[in-house]
């Protein structure tokens, strides 16, 4: 987060803090909301459009008493990538060489991320909130490409393989936020988040050759395998984040 956003979210919070003390003093004021209802949750954006909470595409709460809620969010991926190139090295104007290459580069991943969020001052217009819940993902990579080379009269050398890549995430999401109900369908709230992850990850490739001199019509096929496991920890803050709830 910049500075000027920064400053921004604390010279909110400081307003909504003494706007809460203010209601305090007035215990006939309460949050105007029916607490039965679902809401959806949205990150507000620096030039205030609205978009992914959390990093899900989808986020959304239910009351489930005066003080508790239960937030789902998941949230999907999908980048598919298909290149293709060629080129020619010529001397003295006459071809000497050419090559070709195709790859396709596919990467999909799903979230899922499930919170309980508690109320430290149940009805009233603002309150402080905490959640915690578990986060799982699920992360794979797929890559196909062909390689093409060859020397006029002389040779060529093909290479294509193909690996895949999967990772696998778990791990704990802990928030910290500050919510102003200022109408009956719609809340605004700021909010930190804290994440600790475990991720495994797997890699697996299978590369073939085809090498041969065109002068003898001679061929040398060629096949590697590799595989590769690895894990890592991982304690970050991922977001602070600035938000609207609407409730429906």
């Amino acid at each position: 987060m910049s500075i000027p956003k920064l400053w921004f979210v604390i010279i909110w919070l400081c307003f909504v803090s003494s706007f809460s003390l203010a209601q305090d003093t007035d215990s006939s004021k309460t949050a105007p909301i029916n607490k039965n209802l679902w809401t959806m949750d949205f990150r507000i954006a620096s030039n205030f459009t609205l978009s992914s909470f959390q990093g899900t595409a989808i986020s959304l709460s239910r009351f489930i008493s005066d003080y508790q809620k239960i937030r789902f969010g998941i949230s999907t991926s999908l980048d598919a990538l298909s290149q293709e190139a060629d080129g020619k090295h010529f001397r003295f104007d006459t071809l000497y060489s050419k090559y070709t290459r195709n790859n396709d580069d596919i990467k999909s991943s799903i979230q899922f991320t499930v919170q309980h969020l508690t109320y430290s001052s149940p009805n009233k217009t603002t309150s402080l909130y905490f959640a915690f819940g578990p986060l799982v993902g699920l992360t794979w990579r797929t890559n196909d490409y062909i390689n093409n080379n060859s020397t006029e009269h002389f040779g060529f050398f093909k290479n294509n393989g193909s690996y895949t890549q999967k990772t696998f995430s778990i791990g704990i999401l802990g928030s910290c936020g500050l919510e102003y109900f200022f109408s009956e369908h719609m809340s605004l709230h700021a909010e930190y988040s804290l994440a600790g992850t475990y991720s495994w990850y797997k890699r697996s490739e299978e590369i073939k050759t085809l090498a041969g001199l065109t002068s003898t019509q001679t061929y040398s096929p060629g096949r590697e395998e590799h595989s590769s496991s690895s894990s890592v920890w991982k304690i970050e803050s991922p977001y602070v984040l600035f938000g609207l709830s609407v409730n429906f």
